[in-house]
């Protein structure tokens, strides 16, 4: 039978006119591909059915046809234990453009991939065999450039570690995860008098990040932004130090990412030393009584600020119900009970829910749900993924574009797909709120408490700097409480106002200008009244607002003496003047008086 009429009748095949299309260009570059496409256990139906779905895959098969032949092999139609065998094999080198690794690395994603889509692999094996390759790739090209630095300077007696964060830490990648990290080394100390420990890792992690970053095939983006501090902190930190920031300023979202911090390669005992050490922060015997609204204002912002309301239900990783919520649900009571339950305190996320069903934490039925719509929403990420190894979450736009991913996701058409993904996203945001017992900042939160704003994007992003402050600038939980106690306020007063977005442009310099962010929220929430007047200055007249954000201090002095409601007379003003309650010259508490009276005035008016 010819080829033309296998793909007309044949009904496995899902979109036979593209498995046509593929099946030409094998040939065009490899004209036996039709009978080494017979060495596969269905005639290579399967294998086509893979290459409609993901181009990038038909493109490394063209550009090394040797490929397909491979694919048929015993070797990659049964599962692996490890991928360590083909990394000795294939990842030693000392040549730092790494072109041998990066060869093999993209031969065993195509392998994965192909496993997967095929039906030969579970998704837990397959995120299990795409983390293996990242940690490969990471041991090798630290080995090389450890010891490529150590030849020219020496090297330091202390130990160097590098942690994996996030999904890589879980064992759970994707075809197009960046690879969270932490570099981090044992005590500080100095080769020679001019070179510190410091100095010598840090040139470490940046040669590291030099490779992965290196154009040509490529190996995995490295992303250092969880280290303390993020991108404002040192690329490489002492052991001291992690353990001193995450003791006095780690917040809940870093006890949340490190729950998934597993030593990768390095010293061992300072891996195992930085396990023992941070398991006190990373699960507290107490929790602050926030914790629950910290993590639902977290959620509310992701959704609100990097998903939008155009992307929420189409983004499968961050949207309504998605991979992250169930890890924020795990998580959670992973935060709430881990010091009370060691076997809890595991960093894969099935496997922690596993642990949450067995410890009776969560129900049954409710595990069962998290766990499906787990492994549901994850498929339909690698599909989306595998297309081009891209990062990428979201589904097209018309729902018309989904056939390809609902196809290789075992679906007969997009309805019966996206039934589906509404089922599982539904249940997942359920089991969210009954959870967090408060309602999220999401798409009726734009709609609703930023309807009075013109420009409701541009006031959600307003709020968002007023919570984060200045960037390289480090907030404290303390102050990140005390604004989600003043938002509410904040909103009610601009939306009584004639121009609201003018009126919060102006709020946002003015507490840009005060400095201690923490101290006039507290002074705000104590004086409600202030914050109201503040708001209609801000709004009836520019020339004011300059005055009171060019001397934000004003609103200080106002707080502190007379009730705004009461006026003065002139004996009044003259003993505030002689009570001199600053230690200035004369002339100076003049004016700074003058000023603050000024001010109340025109509050009063």
């Amino acid at each position: 039978m010819e080829w033309n009429e296998v793909f007309a009748k044949d009904p496995s095949l899902w979109i036979p006119s593209e498995g046509l299309k593929v099946l030409d260009a094998l040939t065009s570059v490899c004209p036996g591909a039709r009978g080494k496409l017979e060495a596969f256990p269905d005639k290579g139906i399967a294998l086509l059915n893979f290459l409609t779905v993901s181009p990038v895959s038909l493109s490394k098969i063209r550009k090394r046809p040797e490929l397909l032949e491979w694919l048929a092999h015993s070797d990659v139609q049964r599962p692996r234990e490890t991928t360590s065998r083909s990394q000795k094999k294939a990842a030693a080198t000392d040549d730092l453009s790494f072109r041998e690794l990066r060869r093999w690395k993209s031969a065993e994603m195509l392998r994965i991939a192909y496993r997967e889509i095929v039906g030969l692999a579970s998704f837990a094996e397959t995120t299990r065999d795409i983390t293996s390759v990242a940690e490969c790739c990471v041991a090798e090209v630290y080995k090389t450039c450890l010891n490529y630095l150590a030849e020219k300077w020496g090297k330091p007696e202390t130990g160097f570690g590098i942690l994996a964060m996030g999904k890589f830490g879980g064992t759970e990648l994707n075809y197009s995860s960046d690879i969270d990290v932490i570099f981090f080394y044992g005590q500080d100390g100095h080769i020679n008098p001019r070179f510190s420990y410091h100095e010598f890792y840090t040139r470490v992690a940046e040669k590291i990040i030099e490779v992965f970053s290196a154009s040509g095939e490529p190996l995995f983006r490295i992303d250092v932004r969880l280290r303390p501090e993020g991108s404002s902190g040192p690329l490489v930190s002492s052991f001291t130090s992690l353990e001193n920031y995450y003791a006095g300023y780690g917040e809940t979202w870093e006890r949340m990412a490190l729950i998934k911090a597993r030593g990768i390669c390095g010293d061992q005992e300072l891996m195992y030393e930085f396990n023992q050490r941070l398991q006190p922060f990373i699960f507290p015997r107490a929790v602050s009584g926030d914790l629950l609204d910290e993590i639902a204002d977290l959620k509310g912002r992701i959704e609100r600020d990097l998903v939008g309301s155009e992307d929420l239900y189409r983004n499968v990783k961050l949207g309504y119900g998605g991979i992250r919520e169930i890890e924020f649900i795990v998580q959670t009571l992973q935060l709430l009970h881990g010091s009370r339950n060691a076997f809890l305190q595991e960093r894969n996320t099935l496997k922690a829910l596993a642990a949450l069903e067995q410890l009776e934490i969560l129900p049954q039925d409710q595990v069962a749900q998290l766990r499906g719509a787990y492994v549901f929403l994850r498929g339909v990420e690698h599909r989306l993924q595998i297309e081009h190894e891209r990062q990428t979450h979201t589904l097209p736009v018309r729902q018309e574009s989904w056939i390809g991913v609902a196809k290789a996701m075992g679906f007969g058409d997009v309805d019966a797909f996206s039934r589906a993904l509404e089922m599982h996203t539904v249940s997942v945001r359920s089991t969210f709120h009954r959870l967090l017992r408060r309602r999220l900042h999401e798409v009726d939160y734009a709609k609703n408490a930023l309807a009075s704003f013109e420009d409701p994007d541009g006031a959600a992003k307003s709020l968002l700097a007023l919570c984060d402050g200045p960037s390289r600038v480090h907030v404290a939980p303390r102050t990140r409480r005390l604004y989600s106690k003043l938002e509410p306020e904040l909103l009610h007063g601009c939306s009584k106002v004639a121009d609201p977005d003018a009126a919060l442009r102006r709020f946002i310099r003015f507490v840009d200008a005060y400095g201690i962010r923490g101290l006039l929220f507290e002074t705000l929430l104590a004086n409600p009244k202030l914050l109201e007047l503040l708001i209609r200055l801000f709004d009836a007249s520019p020339l004011f607002s300059d005055i009171v954000i060019r001397r934000p201090q004003l609103i200080e002095e106002i707080a502190r003496g007379r009730d705004l409601g009461v006026s003065a007379n002139k004996e009044q003003f003259l003993e505030g003047l002689d009570r001199r309650e600053e230690d200035l010259p004369v002339l100076d508490w003049i004016r700074v008086y003058r000023r603050a009276e000024v001010g109340r005035i025109l509050l009063r008016e």
